[in-house]
């Protein structure tokens, strides 16, 4: 009796660790991992790093502060892998430069940057141009980035970032996003009709997407096709918010095949509250194709940035 006793105490100690685990790793919550068989799991994640590496916009070099920024970047490459994450889908990054910085810390040994964007700083700019790049321990099968395409007179600022790479003889394509904000200047003159024209350059690259994605879903890969895409990043609106009610960059993404990897997470809020907004969900994850999925969680907020990351694993 008394070795039975102590059997359930420690059954009962190890379904309390998990518990506690499960808590700790995210505030969203996990799905059973399916059965796998040859299967290659990859956990893909996107983050929004708020002015990567300096925390805040810095126009010219001679503005920068180096230890503080190479305590960022340290800071956010352990952060990477203590959420165990294999590719990373960035936004907000400065340049190649930063990302290989974060690439070569012994926290992602083996990591290289697969894809970044080169938005040019407009001449009159007083911040520096947002950057989106992908970053993983794989070798991309191809890369690159786009801007978006001007569609009525109305050109959404920046563009996406991507890679293909190979996942156990899967094509599976990788596409970051950074969609428009809903910032409105104090001094502006429009500001009745800006929150209108921000949530419309938002639905122009929604459609987009998919018209890129139709595009790599018919290009030749040495005799193979893209069979698996998933797209990721801050889309800057919420169907979670009533302030957002009829916009349909989301509703696009879902009408194009697009499946939300976060449907049935409990908690959502990717921005924690802050003295100036509360806790929304902007970052979101779509994937089509017949991948599986499994372990979608929003990450326990980094001081590193004002986002949280958000990830799943894919099996291949």
């Amino acid at each position: 009796m008394k070795t039975q006793n102590q059997l359930l105490m420690r059954l009962r100690a190890v379904f309390a660790a998990i518990i506690v685990l499960d808590a700790l790793c995210g505030c969203g919550s996990f799905s059973a991992a399916p059965h796998a068989g040859a299967t290659q799991d990859v956990r893909i994640a996107a983050w929004n790093m708020k002015w990567f590496p300096a925390g805040h916009p810095v126009l010219l070099d001679k503005d920068r502060r180096p230890q503080s920024e190479f305590k960022r970047i340290d800071s956010a490459a352990r952060f990477i892998a203590w959420q165990q994450a294999d590719l990373v889908m960035l936004e907000e990054v400065r340049n190649r430069d930063a990302c290989e910085m974060l690439c070569a810390q012994e926290a992602l040994a083996g990591w290289s940057v697969d894809s970044i964007t080169e938005f040019p700083q407009a001449e009159e700019a007083t911040i520096p141009p947002h950057q989106n790049a992908i970053i993983s321990r794989y070798a991309a099968v191809d890369s690159g980035w786009r801007h978006w395409k001007a569609e009525d007179g109305i050109t959404p600022p920046r563009g996406f970032v991507y890679a293909v790479y190979d996942f156990n003889g899967t094509l599976c394509a990788v596409i970051g996003v950074h969609l428009k904000s809903n910032y409105i200047p104090d001094d502006s003159p429009d500001k009745d009709r800006l929150p209108a024209l921000n949530r419309r350059m938002r639905e122009i690259s929604s459609r987009q997407i998919a018209e890129f994605v139709r595009e790599l879903e018919g290009r030749d890969f040495g005799g193979r096709k893209v069979s698996e895409v998933i797209v990721a990043g801050d889309f800057n609106t919420s169907v979670f918010d009533p302030k957002y009610d009829g916009e349909r960059t989301v509703p696009q993404m879902l009408g194009a095949g697009f499946r939300d990897c976060f449907d049935g997470v409990v908690e959502r809020d990717t921005m924690p509250e802050s003295k100036w907004y509360p806790a929304t969900c902007f970052d979101y994850m779509f994937a089509k194709g017949p991948a599986g999925f499994y372990g979608a969680v929003v990450a326990p907020t980094s001081w590193t940035s004002d986002h949280r990351m958000i990830s799943a694993v894919f099996s291949f």
